[in-house]
Formats: C-alpha cells, structure tokens, sequence
C-alpha cells in the first residue's frame, strides 16, 4: 500500500503540470491544469513543492520486499502444515486395528429360551419376566 502511495506521488510530482485556481461566475472554485476558456476569471497559479524523498523511498520498497518474502515463507509453512497433517492422518487410518467382524446372530443355531409362566408350571411364558414379590404369611392372631 505504501508502495502504491510513493508511486502515484512520484508520477503526480514527475509530471511537472501546472495547477491552476479560479473563481467562476458563480462563485463556485476550480483547480485544473487547464485555465478557464473565459478570461474574465482571474486565475492564480500554485506552487507545489517537490516533497519526494528518495531514500524514504528506497526503505519502503526494502520494506514491501522483506514483507513480500515473510508472506511467502508463512504460505509455505502452512502448506507443509497441512502435508502433514494429512500424512499423519492417512497413517494414523492405516494403523487403526479394526476388531474381527461380529458373527451374525442369525447364523448361530442356539435354542430358543424357555421361561416357564410364573406360578404355573409346565406352561411356557411369552413376555417380559416380571419380578414376583412374595406374598405376605397371613398372621396367626
């Protein structure tokens, strides 16, 4: 940016154009190189001073250089950054020990449970087993 800034004072000050001012009709003011068609305005020419400073210049283009090298240096640290840590990814993927495939429960040939119903014997039971509280003694009062 600051390179940008020099180098459109350089060119505005290397022109060597003059700078006129005016005052038109209406009172309203003017700055161009090119006076007014009409002579009936006074125009003043200004004096612009040559503030260009060459070894200020000289810095910041060293300055713009040396930030242009970081940027790139920056750029290539995060791309073997991210190389990296592909590779480590890729690897660490690789070196995953998967554990042996579950056998299918419908391949094993294991009977069916059998509960019996409660408190009837003999009888299959289809359902939920439900916990059974014993039943109170009656008293003997």
């Amino acid at each position: 940016m600051i390179l940008v800034l020099l180098i459109s004072v350089v060119t505005f000050t290397a022109s060597g154009d003059e700078v006129n001012k005016w005052i038109d009709e209406k009172g309203k003011v003017h700055y161009g190189n090119v006076p007014p068609e009409t002579d009936s305005a006074p125009v003043k020419k200004l004096e612009i001073q040559n503030n260009f400073d060459q070894n200020e210049y000289e810095k910041a283009k060293k300055r713009h250089i040396e930030t242009e090298q970081f940027a790139k240096e920056l750029e290539k640290e995060r791309e073997e950054e991210a190389k990296r840590k592909v590779e480590e990814e890729a690897e660490r993927k690789a070196n995953i020990k998967h554990p042996p495939p579950f056998a299918d429960p419908r391949s094993i040939n294991l009977p069916r449970p059998y509960y019996e119903a409660p408190r009837v014997p003999g009888k299959p039971w289809i359902g939920i087993p439900i916990p059974v509280e014993p039943t109170p003694l009656p008293s003997g009062k």
